[in-house]
């Protein structure tokens, strides 16, 4: 249930954890996902070695957020997630966006992320995924280096796009 380089735990450990909160109606949670910016620009002009020393240096600093109620996971490559649970309200999310910016800012390590909560923004975990993703991927339109909560907007124009990307493929 830990991820081989970081120590993390890893995706096997997050689904159980999904599946503790499917049987505790009471459960809430809130999610960042994130990933290291530029990394695969240090893997190719300087080494894999290079970037996996930030990938290590990115678990450590996710140790530090971590807590009885905070836990950090390796989701994939350079994607982590970070799981507080039960937020006592967004501000309370928003203190951790904060706060996981500046660890990673001090170590001079830009990340792009997105925060979405359960069951606010939704009751399905694929969704709260899906929401975070596409809030990270608004943060990398925009300049990358920083962690968003995501809202509804994001969504429409996500479906709005994927709407559009069809269209034309389907008039090619």
């Amino acid at each position: 249930f830990h991820d081989s380089m970081t120590n993390l735990l890893n995706r096997d450990s997050l689904n159980r954890y999904i599946q503790s909160v499917k049987e505790n109606p009471k459960e809430t949670f809130g999610l960042i996902l994130f990933n290291i910016d530029n990394l695969k620009d240090t893997n190719e002009s300087i080494s894999h070695h290079a970037g996996d020393k930030i990938i290590r240096t990115a678990a450590v600093l996710l140790r530090k957020m971590e807590s009885d109620d905070t836990k950090a996971y390796r989701f994939s490559g350079d994607e982590f997630i970070l799981i507080k649970r039960n937020p006592a309200e967004k501000k309370e999310m928003e203190d951790y966006r904060k706060k996981l910016l500046e660890l990673f800012h001090n170590e001079n390590i830009n990340i792009s992320g997105g925060i979405s909560l359960f069951p606010q923004d939704s009751e399905s975990f694929k969704d709260i995924l899906k929401f975070a993703d596409i809030a990270k991927s608004e943060v990398k339109k925009n300049g990358k280096n920083n962690l968003i909560f995501f809202h509804s907007l994001m969504k429409e124009k996500f479906l709005q796009k994927i709407n559009m990307e069809n269209k034309l493929s389907k008039a090619v």
